[in-house]
């Protein structure tokens, strides 16, 4: 009885030790493609456009490469008076991880910005600098 104990204490001392909230958020398992599953709550989503009409963001895919880059692609649909057209938009850059919580940096060089997410369970979070969160599943 006293081993058992003594087992189950060394078991719980060393799984309470770590922050890690699963073996998801170990980079090894962070890496690959993900689909868009909502843009700010919902999918198809309505953004912001510089020009006269609404823009909807349709699908999306976040790549999260092993040598610690991604890319991103949004299909963007643009309906105006004169009808509607659909576009993609790129972007990609470097990241880094925070393993223990799943916290990730992203920085995006095209546009020259930088955004952070959590990543954890086959999902990705991000918080745009809109403050949107746009959440990706494998």
């Amino acid at each position: 009885m006293r081993r058992l104990a003594l087992l189950l204490a060394f078991a719980f001392a060393t799984t309470s030790c770590t922050n890690e909230i699963d073996q998801s958020t170990r980079p090894e398992n962070i890496i690959g493609t993900y689909t868009l599953v909502t843009y700010g709550g919902t999918l198809p989503a309505t953004i912001p456009t510089d020009s006269a009409g609404t823009a909807q963001v349709v699908a999306g895919e976040l790549v999260v490469s092993s040598d610690r880059r991604w890319t991103q692609s949004y299909t963007i649909s643009l309906t105006r008076n004169a009808g509607a057209q659909t576009f993609m938009t790129f972007a990609e850059g470097s990241w880094a991880l925070i393993r223990e919580q799943g916290y990730m940096s992203f920085y995006d060089l095209t546009n020259k910005y930088q955004f952070t997410g959590t990543a954890a369970g086959g999902q990705i979070t991000l918080l745009t600098t809109g403050g949107r969160e746009v959440v990706f599943r494998r």
